[in-house]
């Protein structure tokens, strides 16, 4: 049965292209949002685990999973104690009693205290939980996939943009990195680290450390010529003025329109007539940042694979959200990049 749960290692090894990791990654989001089902929520996160169980690189910035799984505890935890001592009332099984105190008429249906009832804790914990699901399937891409990568296939308009959200990405893996290289090197040195007062005590070298790297990596951007940009006529600018206030335009009307059931065709127009204008506006734009590029991601067939298994896993979960197999087509559908998809780079580093 083992050999069977292993992904095949006939695809030469090569980074997948990162618009692919993070679309796979954003559908899954998108499937947990849209429905309440736990056991849907279930089969997502078992999938996510398995991807990132067979494709995860050995490299610093990818051991951040660990990290997303106690956030995700801490979540529902925390929704749960919301839920003990500010919860609303459901009636129902009461489990126990906590002492409590009156709230004014205003904020009728919430409480402070009183009596938890077993579906008020089930209820708690289906939220914190669907909200986990949702925040582990957007954040694992950053396991998968350096964040920098990304920054190749962005439009150059919005590349100082990108490079502002592959910077907060980032941030939570190097923060993982960090913490365990400082607690590796106390237990080195004979310190104990254990409780609160030690784990306080790191810190400090924690804080050192990012701002630290946040000077580094001023120092290189701007080394690098970052932000620099060339001047384009007046006619390109006015060009591209008209084309993205046309397009909000359109796209603002579409929206209107789409919400009226006979006018469906006419609302599919504008939208993208929006999406044209406003795309063609962010190519004129991007006219005038400088960029270089050394060598781009391929695109093959296991980009596209993974592109339609993210499409097709929204598509079955809002057209199928009561069908009872819904929870194994998922999991079917969201683990299948741990197969098709290949495998990381042997010996490669922070690329």
């Amino acid at each position: 049965m083992s050999i069977l749960l292993r992904p095949p290692h006939n695809i030469q090894p090569r980074w997948l292209h990162p618009v692919a990791w993070w679309s796979w990654g954003i559908a899954g989001a998108v499937c947990a949002m849209l429905t309440k089902n736990i056991t849907v929520h279930l089969a997502l996160l078992i999938a996510i685990f398995l991807v990132v169980l067979h494709r995860r690189p050995a490299a610093s910035w990818s051991g951040s999973f660990s990290a997303l799984i106690r956030l995700a505890l801490f979540i529902i935890s925390f929704r749960l104690i919301v839920e003990i001592v500010f919860g609303i009332s459901f009636g129902g099984t009461v489990l126990f009693t906590i002492p409590s105190l009156p709230l004014p008429d205003f904020l009728a249906g919430l409480r402070l205290g009183g009596p938890v009832s077993l579906e008020g804790l089930i209820a708690a914990f289906e939220h914190g939980f669907q909200l986990s699901v949702i925040l582990i399937c957007a954040a694992a891409p950053t396991t998968l996939v350096p964040p920098s990568r990304l920054l190749k296939v962005l439009p150059a308009a919005i590349y100082e943009t990108g490079v502002v959200a592959v910077i907060a990405l980032g941030f939570l893996p190097a923060l993982a990195s960090d913490a365990r290289r400082i607690r590796t090197a106390a237990q080195l040195r004979g310190r104990d680290i254990s409780g609160i007062k030690g784990r306080s005590q790191l810190l400090r070298p924690l804080l050192d450390s990012a701002l630290n790297r946040s000077v580094s990596l001023a120092t290189s951007m701007e080394s690098r010529g970052f932000g620099k940009s060339q001047d384009l006529s007046s006619k390109f600018r006015w060009v591209s003025n008209f084309m993205l206030l046309s397009g909000l335009a359109f796209l603002l009307i579409g929206s209107i329109t789409s919400l009226a059931s006979n006018y469906a065709l006419i609302a599919g127009f504008e939208l993208a007539a929006a999406s044209l204008l406003i795309g063609a506006a962010v190519w004129i734009s991007g006219r005038r940042r400088i960029r270089t590029s050394y060598k781009s991601d391929p695109w093959k067939a296991p980009e596209w694979a993974v592109l339609i298994v993210s499409f097709g896993s929204v598509l079955v979960t809002h057209s199928f959200i009561n069908l009872s197999a819904l929870p194994i087509a998922l999991l079917v559908l969201m683990s299948s990049p741990a197969w098709f998809s290949p495998r990381v780079p042997i010996g490669v580093s922070n690329d």
